[in-house]
């Protein structure tokens, strides 16, 4: 007995298309499944987009709760971060820079304090990031509402 299929596989398709042919005693139809996975492509598309768009946000929330809310200024940002935050940020900024959301970047500079040096660093709005946080799946959105 079939117990699963891959709904972006036209061989799955098939095959669930067969089984159920068979358990109705009818004839097994002729589809062209082409349109229907370029839809579930689309959906999972998105859903994974916004999957990794609101993990990414999370998590800067998570190192930094104050970018988040700076950011609802729309506006780039001037921070002075640690060299091990600047390390984390390069890695969590890179997916939204592809994205065209945020970019993050050193500026050159530096403060000593007693407890350390912060470096001078810019996080800059991209063309996508307006409507990335107006979106009704972005997990901050209603902290956006202008």
């Amino acid at each position: 007995m079939l117990q699963a299929g891959v709904a972006t596989e036209a061989s799955s398709l098939k095959l669930i298309f067969s089984v159920i042919a068979k358990v109705l005693g009818a004839k097994e139809p002729k589809v062209d499944f082409s349109e229907f996975i370029s839809k579930i492509r689309e959906f999972e598309k998105i859903y994974t987009y916004w999957d990794d768009i609101n993990r990414v946000f999370e998590e800067i929330h998570r190192i930094n709760p104050q970018i988040i809310e700076a950011l609802k200024s729309r506006k780039n940002i001037q921070i002075q971060l640690t060299e091990p935050q600047i390390n984390m940020f390069e890695n969590i900024f890179r997916q939204l820079e592809e994205k065209n959301i945020l970019r993050f970047r050193r500026i050159g500079g530096a403060t000593i304090t007693p407890i350390g040096m912060y470096i001078n660093c810019v996080i800059e709005i991209l063309p996508d990031f307006k409507k990335v946080v107006s979106d009704g799946h972005f997990i901050f959105c209603r902290d956006f509402k202008a």
